[in-house]
């Protein structure tokens, strides 16, 4: 089965329509994809990890350096594991413990991210915050809410409302407020096939034009299927519409996961 070619975007320009606006519209001809109207390229990274995931070794401004004036990147959407986290940004132990990154999020990411901003780096560049979230059965997905203004409160109270329903933490972890609100409206989902898809299905309705869930090294695990993603698709057009294309990740010893020989680890090609 094929994706309709509308949702094939070139990830490097996803963050931007969300961020300012510059709309880059893709032909349906069967020609090469090209920019129109006030549209441009650019190039970014939606999926890096800082101190504040816990496999990652890296400061948040290193990280925000390292891309913007090392590699030149336009945009970066720094993408911490959606999970509890116990450091802060620079990789100092919380004192209080764990908290829920999407709290670890407006705690520490945020707030940096707006200092060093504000100090003048940075200038002209995109940073956005999102999450890796670990998808019920299959695999990471990066997830970003763009809700009003960058830091604004409507966007980090959807990051938590989507850990509280879609990830496996304890509800103590949460303002109890939010908790009966969030409870009264939808069902915690965490577990299953078909709660992976309760969640893009979630993300689809309530931020459709303003959320992406792209799918982080799909031939890592083989969990995948073409079927899958093109029911993901289905279930959320407008949120799943691209993919990591690397083979693996960066942390596997045999070259990011290249070192697969048997059938049900092939790496699959996706074509229009």
């Amino acid at each position: 089965m094929q994706l309709k070619k509308k949702t094939i975007m070139v990830l490097a320009l996803s963050l931007s329509i969300f961020s300012q606006g510059m709309i880059v519209h893709a032909k349906e001809d069967g020609a090469k994809i090209r920019p129109e109207g006030n549209g441009k390229w650019m190039t970014g990274e939606y999926h890096a990890h800082t101190y504040q995931s816990d496999d990652a070794s890296q400061s948040l401004q290193e990280l925000l350096d390292n891309g913007f004036q090392k590699y030149g990147l336009d945009w970066i959407a720094v993408s911490d594991h959606l999970r509890v986290s116990k450091r802060d940004d620079e990789g100092n132990p919380l004192a209080g413990g764990s908290i829920p990154f999407s709290m670890g999020m407006a705690q520490y990411q945020i707030p940096k991210i707006q200092q060093l901003q504000e100090t003048g780096k940075y200038k002209n560049k995109i940073i956005f915050s999102g999450f890796e979230w670990d998808m019920p059965t299959y695999e990471h997905v990066g997830i970003g809410i763009i809700s009003g203004k960058f830091g604004s409160e409507s966007s980090l109270k959807a990051a938590r409302q989507f850990e509280y329903l879609f990830t496996d933490r304890d509800e103590a972890m949460f303002n109890p407020k939010d908790v009966a609100d969030w409870n009264k409206q939808d069902s915690r989902a965490y577990t299953t096939p078909e709660d992976a898809r309760a969640a893009l299905a979630w993300l689809q309705k309530n931020y459709g034009n303003r959320s992406y869930a792209l799918l982080n090294h799909p031939s890592r695990k083989a969990v995948y299927t073409i079927a899958d993603i093109r029911d993901f698709n289905n279930i959320a057009p407008n949120v799943v519409f691209g993919m990591e294309g690397m083979p693996g990740n960066q942390m596997e010893p045999d070259r990011g996961g290249l070192n697969l020989t048997t059938p049900e680890n092939r790496t699959y090609a996706l074509i229009t």
